[in-house]
């Protein structure tokens, strides 16, 4: 239980996560160091009343946001990720794809 407190997690996530984001100027030359952008699922909303489906969170919709510019900018596909909620389909994936 002691890794799932926030204050662990957050400390966690900042020694991991210490590489810069890629400069602005570079992502025209991004499909020269990568074959793909791959964004990591966040979980889903439930029957989002707007949408009538399945929706990503508001941290999964940033992540496809940036990753639609990269895209846009770079010519690379956009690989998404996620499984299941409690073994109910759609998975975070396919929501997002």
């Amino acid at each position: 239980w002691f890794m799932s407190l926030p204050v662990v997690v957050e400390f966690a996530a900042r020694k991991m996560e210490q590489i810069p984001p890629l400069p602005q100027q570079q992502w025209a030359t991004l499909a020269q160091q990568a074959d793909a952008i791959v964004v990591l699922g966040n979980g889903r909303e439930r029957n989002s009343p707007t949408w009538g489906a399945d929706t990503p969170t508001g941290l999964g919709l940033e992540r496809l946001r940036l990753a639609a510019r990269l895209a846009k900018e770079s010519g690379l596909p956009i690989l998404t990720t996620g499984g299941l909620h409690f073994d109910q389909p759609p998975s975070e994936a396919s929501i997002m794809a």
